[in-house]
């Protein structure tokens, strides 16, 4: 079962595949057909909004969850987890959040 906090891959047929860390929370995983989500790129930009993730975060190659672009995925398209990322980094996360959404 897919968990908050976990990156997954994302393979929907009109799109390239792509790492995505899961942002819905586990209670309502279950119900939904779509969960919110950060997509994880190698390109750059150097933006407050930017989580960078290497291999020590369990990812196979250097990128970054960009949270200027959050997204819904269709759960059936979820396919294989790549890693579980540690509270430190999701603490990271939620502020990349609060800063693109200026809450």
């Amino acid at each position: 079962m897919v968990k908050r906090g976990e990156i997954w891959w994302y393979e929907p047929p009109d799109a390239k595949p792509r790492p995505h860390l899961i942002l819905t929370r586990d209670a309502v995983i279950p119900v939904l057909s779509d969960l919110l989500s950060l997509p994880a790129t190698r390109t750059r930009r150097g933006i407050a909004t930017e989580v960078d993730l290497d291999r020590s975060d369990g990812m196979p190659k250097e990128c970054v969850l960009t949270a200027d672009n959050v997204t819904l995925i269709t759960r059936v398209y979820i396919t294989k987890r790549v890693t579980v990322l540690t509270p430190e980094r999701m603490h990271s996360v939620c502020k990349a959040l609060e800063i693109a959404t200026g809450c």
